[in-house]
């Protein structure tokens, strides 16, 4: 996962914004706990592009883990909740469907939900991939004091940043905000959504192409 090179670092943009809309995907993934490599599974999964369209949305039931109850404590998914949804397994066919589309790949935190479901079984497609969570980071500009390197944020400070509203820990929603924050980001030249302590975007971009 970690061998694609993100051509978006050089400060060019310009392929993203020349992109077809529905060959841009945005993942999210609620799970049974944070490790897909020790066993945890996801618990409810979605997909959109850049359209709006829902390629993808659902509960997922697990088959190994049978409860997750600090999981359950943050995004209120039970047991009772997936008893009847189908295993990830029977989604496959449907979830490398909507991956295939795929020209760039969004999310908040990409890694995370990408390592679930590659873990689950599901093709991951070979293609840029932009995490929005961590080209927020320098937006947001909070640095961590051990290494002066800038603090990741939730999604709720990234929604609020861009005026986007949230229902968090939801992965349908959480991925529609997502695709909205990306896509605000890439307007941001900061004489709309800058504040004080912020670095607009586009400004992000054009430093690094320095």
């Amino acid at each position: 996962m970690g061998g694609i090179m993100l051509w978006y670092e050089g400060g060019d943009i310009s392929r993203i914004l020349a992109m077809p809309r529905s060959g841009i995907i945005c993942i999210d993934v609620e799970t049974t706990g944070l490790c897909a490599d020790r066993g945890d599974e996801i618990l409810q999964l979605g997909i959109v592009d850049a359209t709006g369209a829902t390629l993808l949305s659902g509960y997922v039931r697990p088959t190994h883990r049978k409860t997750w109850p600090a999981a359950q404590r943050v995004h209120g998914i039970t047991p009772e909740t997936v008893r009847g949804a189908p295993a990830m397994g029977d989604l496959l066919p449907k979830v490398d469907a909507a991956l295939s589309r795929a020209e760039l790949l969004v999310g908040y935190n990409l890694p995370f939900d990408m390592g679930f479901m590659q873990a689950a079984g599901a093709r991951i497609p070979r293609c840029p991939r932009f995490d929005v969570m961590r080209e927020f980071a320098p937006v947001a500009g909070s640095k961590r004091r051990s290494s002066g390197a800038y603090a990741w944020v939730p999604l709720a400070t990234c929604a609020r940043h861009y005026s986007v509203r949230l229902h968090a820990h939801d992965a349908f929603a959480d991925a529609c905000v997502t695709m909205l924050c990306f896509q605000r980001m890439l307007e941001d030249d900061g004489s709309v959504f800058g504040g004080p302590g912020c670095l607009p975007y586009l400004e992000v971009v054009r430093r690094r192409g320095r």
